[in-house]
């Protein structure tokens, strides 16, 4: 992939930018084929950049590289039902993701449905109503 863009960018017109988010995804690559599991905390420590740079690379990287699956929430389903706490004082139900990419297919499903969840500042948190979740879920299951 780096050489495509190399060769087809006439022998090193790419930007910097495009190099670093390719060596990211090649880095990831290589953390997920070694079955690590690094927070982006703990991948911007080692990378000597900030969380926040780790999270918005892994975001580009969602837009630029991959596309939408429903099999791959399909495969996130227990995950995420092994998260769920239910907020009683605010009759919500919340859930700690820590994928972007899955957060990001989780509002997109959400969204094709016309369903919302309660946007927070943590961008980790998901929050919806349990009738939203049990129309997401459902509709994510093999039934």
């Amino acid at each position: 992939m780096l050489s495509l863009l190399f060769y087809e960018r006439n022998f090193g017109q790419a930007s910097k930018s495009q190099f670093e988010l390719i060596m990211f995804k090649y880095f990831l690559d290589c953390l997920e084929k070694s079955e690590l599991s690094l927070t982006n905390y703990e991948i911007g420590y080692y990378l000597g950049i900030t969380e926040k740079k780790v999270g918005l690379l892994k975001e580009k990287i969602e837009f630029q590289f991959s596309k939408y699956d429903e099999q791959y929430l399909k495969s996130k389903r227990v995950e995420l039902l092994q998260r769920v706490v239910f907020d009683e004082k605010k009759a919500l139900i919340k859930i700690l993701v820590n994928d972007v990419s899955l957060m990001l297919h989780i509002r997109q499903k959400l969204e094709s449905l016309g369903l919302y969840d309660e946007n927070q500042l943590n961008s980790k948190l998901f929050q919806c109503r349990p009738d939203v979740f049990l129309v997401f879920i459902s509709s994510i299951s093999d039934c």
